[in-house]
């Protein structure tokens, strides 16, 4: 059975990136999956100090809710992430914890763990899903990253001017519905 974790990096409970992540869990438990999700909103991640106290070790010095999550990272066989996109980039609530990826590549000897499928999902106004596409390409294209990636893909949902956008667009819940079967497809 392949285990999933899905992170929600809305600060926003109940909205379209919950909503995004909540239809995710059920497609993918649906297809046998073992599912976890996490609200990034529900932990306390300080930022990166970049001090490369982690070039030795690969553990960050920072004694916070950022161990927790890259540990399920870890565990996880494929990872769903669902993010805001505020003024044309993803929310401060999932770059945070990207930058604390640092002990990835500082500790060269870090070990990444199996790969995984990595979907990704951002809501925004009106943001251009092309340059949205080129950002996450970007960020899982960084080689500490990269090495513990099998694959990904990346959807934008546009025109989430209320927080029930989501939930109320038939075709975004379809290609939700796509993305997290290709997430536990083997």
């Amino acid at each position: 059975m392949k285990k999933l974790l899905i992170i929600s990096a809305s600060p926003v409970a109940e909205g379209n990136d919950d909503t995004l992540a909540h239809l995710s869990a059920e497609v993918c438990r649906e297809a046998g999956a073992d599912v976890e999700t996490v609200f990034l909103r529900d932990y306390t991640i300080g930022l990166c100090r970049a001090c490369y106290a982690c070039a030795d070790t690969g553990v960050c010095v920072q004694k916070d809710g950022f161990q927790d999550l890259l540990a399920r990272m870890h565990q996880a066989d494929g990872i769903i992430v669902t993010a805001p996109i505020y003024y044309n980039l993803p929310a401060a609530q999932i770059l945070v914890p990207l930058n604390r990826l640092c002990c990835t590549f500082a500790c060269k000897s870090y070990v990444v763990g199996p790969k995984k499928k990595i979907a990704l999902m951002f809501t925004c106004t009106g943001s251009d899903p092309v340059e949205m596409k080129h950002i996450a390409d970007l960020v899982l294209n960084l080689p500490s990253i990269h090495r513990s990636v099998e694959a990904y893909r990346t959807e934008v949902f546009t025109s989430c001017l209320q927080h029930d956008t989501c939930r109320k667009n038939e075709a975004y819940q379809e290609r939700v519905r796509e993305l997290a079967l290709w997430t536990v497809k083997e």
